[in-house]
């Protein structure tokens, strides 16, 4: 199998079935510690991205205290941001082998 077709299905279909999984799934809220929230907020910035590109819900506070309510249109956005950081790390991941084994970086075994 070529390498581009191993990516696309790594990258590619892993994140749909991420996507798929966590829009399927009954309990996506989970408490998490403070220390992991900030890595995770870096880390999946393609939540963040989609998140703002959907905007706000609709005010339900007083004006001194801006709260939004969340949709199921924002919710979609962050498990669909959760699959788009899966296919984003993955295509980073496949092209650093890629070229590390066309500089010759990485070994073979054709040694024998």
């Amino acid at each position: 199998m070529r390498l581009r077709t191993k990516w696309l299905l790594i990258s590619v279909v892993g994140g749909v079935v991420i996507t798929a999984t966590l829009l399927f799934s009954e309990n996506v809220m989970l408490e998490v510690p403070p220390s992991v929230e900030a890595v995770a907020r870096v880390v999946l910035w393609p939540v963040a991205v989609c998140e703002y590109l959907v905007g706000p819900g609709p005010n339900i506070g007083p004006p001194e205290k801006h709260q939004h309510e969340a949709t199921p249109v924002q919710f979609l956005a962050a498990v669909v941001g959760i699959g788009l950081s899966w296919m984003f790390y993955s295509s980073v991941l496949f092209v650093i082998l890629r070229s590390r084994h066309r500089h010759g970086s990485i070994p073979t075994d054709s040694a024998n």
